[in-house]
């Protein structure tokens, strides 16, 4: 009886510290929904034929983050691996190719795996922020540039041969 107490005790203070893994199809949904209407109603979602699996990160220790790609709407959105990651983490405005990311977002995707895999790691619950609804703003200025070629190949290079923004 005493060894059944002792397991089952061992159990009870282990479970705060299992993961909770989002799987890609849970992955999916949420960058579906992320995609499916603003209120003005000009976001459309793409549907499961236009979305496709463009990148996942992760190692033994689980997915740290699922990337997809609307090849319809020619835009990107990054999901949490995790529930302690908190769902959509950044989206992008051209397709998310692997093998041509800028330096900078490059960083981040890195950084964010690492602080991902260190809360999984924690074990501590996820605080999570109330949510207002939140209302879409048109951009202010359509600019004629952005950060890809050939302007992230004009920034300084930083320690570790990164490059960073000065401005």
């Amino acid at each position: 009886m005493r060894k059944v107490f002792i397991s089952v005790l061992a159990a009870l203070c282990a479970a705060p510290s299992f993961a909770q893994h989002v799987s890609e199809q849970q992955a999916l949904r949420q960058a579906l929904a992320h995609w499916g209407g603003g209120s003005d109603g000009r976001k459309k979602a793409p549907g499961k034929a236009a979305t496709v699996l463009a990148y996942t990160a992760g190692d033994e220790s689980g997915v740290q983050y699922y990337i997809f790609n609307d090849t319809r709407g020619r835009r990107f959105v990054v999901v949490g691996g995790d529930e302690k990651a908190g769902g959509i983490l950044a989206e992008g405005r051209t397709l998310f190719d692997a093998d041509s990311i800028p330096d900078g977002f490059r960083w981040y995707l890195e950084a964010l795996g690492d602080g991902i895999k260190a809360a999984v790691r924690s074990g501590a619950p996820r605080a999570k922020a109330p949510v207002q609804g939140r209302k879409d703003i048109a951009p202010l200025v359509k600019p004629g540039w952005a950060q890809d070629w050939p302007y992230n190949c004009m920034l300084p290079t930083g320690n570790g041969g990164r490059k960073f923004a000065t401005g």
